[in-house]
């Protein structure tokens, strides 16, 4: 199995979504995120889910490259939706309201993460850092040590693909060796990635 990277690969473009400002962009994935928690109705819903389709159409995005960054968060949607749809207490059911709250979750989460991946497809690195510094300078005046968060993001961001295509050759070193990642229940996938 290949691991999917959600964040870290900027994809160049001329579209309105890769000139837009980065502050602005960052500023708005800010109020998107706050807005997904704030709604509480499917039409609100329907209309943060508009708003992000628009602006992957805008930005002129595949929809594979969408799809990396939902891969790594699978697990959790789920978990999410399972958990919400089945109760085990007093007695094992299947609820349709609890499959109804759970597809609301999952689809909050859905949409923060697309979100976040559409920053990161559109925003080079250096822009980004650029763009937390100078939101972040205001905190400078409390001692706040602005330019070193900022460089720490930086470096954090700069890593996360080189450390996943590490991990990538680790794991396919391990099954030059005939490890298996994909046979077994979860407890042996899992201590198949242990050595990765």
């Amino acid at each position: 199995m290949a691991l999917r990277l959600p964040i870290g690969n900027y994809v160049p473009g001329t579209t309105p979504v890769h000139k837009a400002d980065t502050r602005v962009k960052l500023l708005l994935l800010v109020v998107y995120a706050v807005a997904l928690f704030v709604v509480h109705s499917w039409i609100g819903l329907a209309i943060l889910g508009v708003a992000l389709v628009v602006m992957i159409i805008l930005a002129k995005l595949g929809l594979r490259s969408v799809a990396r960054g939902i891969t790594p968060v699978l697990f959790i949607l789920v978990f999410t939706f399972l958990a919400n749809t089945i109760t085990f207490y007093p007695i094992f059911a299947v609820s349709l309201s609890g499959a109804l709250r759970g597809l609301y979750f999952v689809l909050r989460i859905l949409f923060l993460v697309v979100a976040t991946s559409l920053l990161t497809l559109t925003t080079p690195i250096v822009a980004l850092t650029d763009a937390f510094t100078t939101l972040m300078r205001p905190l400078s005046k409390l001692k706040v040590p602005v330019e070193d968060i900022a460089m720490i993001i930086s470096i954090a961001m700069r890593f996360i693909p080189i450390t996943f295509d590490e991990a990538q050759k680790l794991i396919y070193a391990q099954r030059a060796r005939g490890a298996s990642f994909a046979k077994g229940g979860p407890i042996k996938r899992v201590k198949a990635y242990l050595p990765v």
